[in-house]
């Protein structure tokens, strides 16, 4: 810490407030969510897992979709909720996405979601591997789980070690990937507050999961039917993309 500045492991809490003017709500996102709705499910039941100040789930509940959204973060639930009000809107909660199945309990859904790199939030191989497990168990027959992470073997393979800065009027935000001795990558960021002149930091370990071990993890898991895009555009996946955008049913 330094006089003009604050360093957080609570990572989320560093970012929440200025979380919609560094990812803006993309509408290409959600055109790849609805065209994997179900035919005729116009009423679907959706899980937002990682869902953040809650853009994207009141998006999908203006189209009549049935929206649940859970993000670990106290905050960005609070700001989800306020953002979104009405009969209609997306029901918001703190949760662990390890613990899906016992937060839902005798529920399905039709799609879930786990966007903005949240997956490799979790320790390792083992971990991801039970929540694919949990997510199969509450999807639908027909239901899909969709997902977006960083094109980790575009990551590794190249060394990068920094993804390019985002720049708004009012912040400077950058990201950094720091090899681990345990094999992780410490993801590390600086948020500049052009108006203050504040500096926040935050830091988190991720794990880096390469294209072979995901599809590896999700056959494991009962998804017998995988596809992967380079973006929500569902171009065909590209090794040299930035990001991996997949579709996983059984």
């Amino acid at each position: 810490m330094n006089a003009r500045g604050r360093e957080s492991t609570d990572f989320y809490s560093v970012i929440a407030d200025f979380y919609d003017e560094i990812f803006p709500f993309n509408e290409g996102t959600l055109r790849a969510v609805t065209a994997s709705l179900p035919e005729g499910k116009t009423e679907a039941a959706v899980l937002d897992i990682g869902s953040a100040t809650g853009s994207l789930a009141n998006a999908l509940a203006r189209l009549g979709l049935r929206v649940t959204g859970i993000d670990a973060d106290p905050r960005m639930i609070d700001l989800a909720r306020s953002a979104c009000a009405g009969p209609d809107a997306p029901v918001f909660s703190v949760g662990d996405m390890l613990n899906i199945q016992e937060l839902f309990p005798g529920t399905t859904f039709h799609l879930i979601l786990c966007f903005g790199n949240t997956l490799v939030h979790l320790p390792d191989g083992a971990a991801i591997r039970g929540f694919f497990d949990q997510a199969r168990r509450l999807l639908t027959a027909n239901g899909a789980f969709l997902y977006q992470i960083l094109n980790y073997d575009r990551v590794l393979d190249r060394g990068i070690e920094e993804l390019p800065v985002i720049e708004t009027p009012h912040v400077v935000f950058r990201r950094r990937y720091l090899p681990r001795d345990d094999g992780r990558l410490e993801f590390a960021v600086t948020l500049s507050l052009k108006e203050t002149g504040e500096v926040l930091r935050g830091t988190l370990p991720l794990y880096p999961l390469r294209k072979q071990e995901l599809a590896a993890l999700l056959t494991a898991a009962g998804f017998s039917r995988q596809e992967y895009w380079s973006d929500f555009r569902m171009a065909p996946y590209d090794p040299d993309g930035m990001i991996l955008v997949g579709r996983a049913r059984t």
